[in-house]
């Protein structure tokens, strides 16, 4: 499947003209295809560039950020502090809740057609901020903005019917209404194969009763054998003083 998401920063001569993740070229193309975007277009990409120059914080460090505008049907998406298109406002809820954590958008800062998407200043910082305004601050995030992101967040961000993924079909062999069947479960109308044979189970106590008669009996024979040899002797004895 081709990418929506267009490098454009790559060879371009900008400062940040390294390639953004993996990772969040995924979260961009995955949210331009929920919310209907043709082309996510970046512009400013991962730091150092290939000059090795750097602006800003480190959030663009490695890639980790990216700085791009949003087409659809050949135009390019804008917004305004007050409000933004319904297109935008699912395409940020989408990103946020794909993992993305530092989202903006600041008319004075970037101008009404660029949007910040990434993670924090570095890889272990996944805190949350939606910043915009004069000043690029989470204080002056505008409202949509910031509901969007929190609804993301929050795992509020719908699948359109087009994306969504069908329940699989039931196979001719199998009825939708029959559950499926373990490997070892021969199914309706199959018998079970017969219980295992549980005498060697119940033969055991006799085998014991019996073991334990022999035992007792020879040991009564002993003592009667003892008994007899002891009353001989007595006798004998007694015979002998008379």
């Amino acid at each position: 499947m081709t990418t929506r998401v267009v490098q454009a920063q790559i060879g371009s001569g900008a400062i940040r003209d390294r390639p953004i993740t993996a990772e969040l070229e995924a979260i961009l193309d995955r949210a331009a295809r929920v919310a209907g975007i043709d082309r996510v277009v970046v512009g400013s990409g991962g730091q150092p560039g290939t000059t090795g120059r750097r602006k800003g914080s480190t959030r663009h460090d490695g890639g980790r950020a990216a700085d791009f505008k949003l087409y659809q049907a050949g135009k390019v998406l804008t917004f305004t502090d007050s409000e933004a298109p319904d297109a935008v406002i699912r395409f940020v809820t989408e990103c946020a809740r794909l993992g993305a954590t530092g989202i903006g958008a600041s008319l004075l800062y970037m101008g009404n057609q660029t949007f910040h998407v990434g993670w924090g200043l570095t890889p272990a910082d996944r805190s949350r901020v939606a910043w915009g305004g004069p000043n690029a601050t989470a204080a002056e995030a505008p409202d949509w903005l910031r509901n969007a992101t929190a609804a993301g967040w929050r795992g509020g961000a719908e699948t359109p019917v087009a994306d969504a993924i069908p329940p699989p079909r039931p196979k001719p062999s199998q009825p939708a209404s029959e559950a499926p069947r373990q490997p070892d479960d021969p199914g309706p109308g199959t018998a079970a194969p017969p219980a295992p044979s549980t005498a060697p189970a119940q033969a055991l106590p006799a085998a014991l009763i019996v073991a334990a008669f022999v035992a007792i009996t020879g040991f009564v024979v002993f003592l009667a054998r003892k008994a007899r040899a002891a009353g001989a002797a007595a006798l004998r004895a007694i015979r002998k003083d008379r």
